[in-house]
């Protein structure tokens, strides 16, 4: 994130001195190649370099010192590398992040995550790992958690998970067991917040697959989407895609439950709203509903936590809003057959 940040400084003082990269590359010594891979961040370059770009840009001396600072920032290696992992990996860009929104399908987050519960999943994963490497693998998921607790570096976290993950007994009945409740002592920390997708849904939208989106507050950088599948993954950078990402995000939490309805009074979704009323909630008709639409019923799960009830029939009189255990206990008695379409 740093080599990008600097990459794009770079470029921009370049433009400001109104050369081309054609006209500025021999200058350097350098070829227009490199000099381009240079500012898009795929090379990095060394304080030499930078001083000799400065002085070709006519730089100031005023702003020397924090482009220099800079570029011995990007040059730092991150802790990742000792695990084999790149700095264009994953964990590079989330280690920068100030907010990480992370929707799973499958598995508890892993950010989430207790190290059997890791272990025992990235055995199922796409890579061949060595005994060595697996261990490697869970020691970066359980640095990566640190910073959910950390006051000098501190990372935000929201995730909406689907609730079918949280039924998957992943490495057996005991590490699943100490999952759950790693999990729900997880959702107790300020910086946490843990919705659950309900699987009663019939639909929802990300069913293709999970995501995540990263926030940068503070470095000037744009948000950024990443997905991952069995095959690999992909880094999603062009606005418009992380935009729609970005909104799909706030449309399953308008969609997911709060096993604590006090997070929902204090979050606000990725476009600063604070919550979702009646008027721009999801709503979704109970299967339970004739076809002859008389009888209709709509629920709409919103950001606080609450459930609106309101009769298709007449969408102008009031909705009815129902705490979270009433709800709750309505589907268990649903289930369980008390309450059966007549």
């Amino acid at each position: 994130m740093r080599r990008r940040q600097l990459a794009r400084l770079l470029r921009l003082l370049r433009e400001r001195a109104g050369l081309t990269l054609e006209a500025a590359a021999p200058r350097l010594e350098w070829s227009a190649s490199k000099l381009s891979r240079i500012e898009t961040a795929q090379q990095a370059v060394d304080v030499h370099g930078v001083k000799s770009m400065l002085d070709l840009y006519q730089v100031g001396c005023d702003e020397w010192e924090d482009i220099l600072d800079l570029t011995r920032e990007a040059r730092q290696k991150g802790w990742w590398r000792a695990y084999g992992l790149g700095d264009d990996s994953y964990v590079g860009f989330e280690n920068e992040a100030s907010a990480v929104f992370d929707f799973t399908l499958a598995y508890v987050p892993g950010l989430l995550q207790t190290a059997e519960y890791a272990r025992a999943l990235l055995k199922f994963g796409a890579l061949r790992r060595t005994r060595a490497q697996l261990a490697g693998a869970v020691a970066v998921r359980t640095i990566r958690q640190q910073r959910l607790t950390s006051a000098d570096h501190p990372l935000e976290l929201v995730a909406v998970i689907d609730e079918n993950a949280l039924h998957r007994a992943v490495g057996g009945p005991r590490i699943h067991r100490a999952q759950l409740h790693h999990l729900v002592a997880a959702a107790e920390l300020d910086a946490v917040t843990v919705q659950v997708l309900p699987s009663t849904l019939t639909g929802h939208a990300a069913l293709a697959s999970p995501f995540t989106i990263l926030r940068f507050d503070g470095l000037d950088e744009p948000d950024l989407a990443y997905v991952e599948h069995s095959l690999g993954s992909t880094l999603v950078e062009k606005e418009p895609e992380v935009r729609a990402a970005r909104l799909r995000f706030d449309r399953l939490r308008s969609e997911a439950l709060f096993p604590r309805p006090d997070q929902a009074a204090r979050r606000t979704d990725l476009n600063g709203r604070r919550g979702m009323d009646l008027a721009t909630a999801h709503w979704f008709t109970s299967s339970f509903s004739p076809d002859s639409g008389n009888g209709c019923v709509e629920v709409a799960f919103l950001a606080d936590g609450t459930v609106a009830v309101r009769d298709t029939k007449d969408r102008t009189r009031p909705a009815h809003r129902l705490a979270p255990a009433v709800w709750d206990a309505f589907v268990a008695a649903t289930r369980a057959g008390r309450y059966g379409p007549r």
